[in-house]
């Protein structure tokens, strides 16, 4: 049995908390989300890369939910999975063993 995941709203995935990396490159600074990919901002600060970045997730979540791609979870985050599973009836109960026949040395009569 096979099941496919399927994205949630919007909401959902601004809710989460993406990891963010931080690289410094000719004086600038450039904010990441490194669990999806191509969603980065530059900034003459590290604060105004990451507020650009903040800004832009909402973009990069809208665009990749139109197009039906999957969007991933943030690094570590396990997906929440709805199962339906049937256990087969059981043709026979489990039956203990009686115990009356056994002796500390074994069943009574055994030969």
């Amino acid at each position: 049995m096979s099941k496919t995941l399927k994205n949630k709203d919007l909401q959902y995935y601004m809710d989460l908390e993406y990891p963010i990396e931080i690289t410094r490159c000719d004086g600038e600074f450039i904010a990441e989300y490194p669990d999806l990919p191509g969603c980065l901002a530059q900034g003459s600060t590290e604060k105004e890369a990451k507020t650009k970045l903040k800004e832009g997730r909402e973009a990069w979540f809208r665009v990749t939910l139109e197009l039906g791609l999957p969007i991933p979870l943030p690094h570590g985050t396990l997906p929440e999975v709805e199962l339906e599973v049937s256990f087969p009836g059981w043709k026979k109960d489990f039956e203990l063993p009686s115990i009356k026949n056994i002796s500390p040395f074994g069943l009574v009569g055994a030969a």
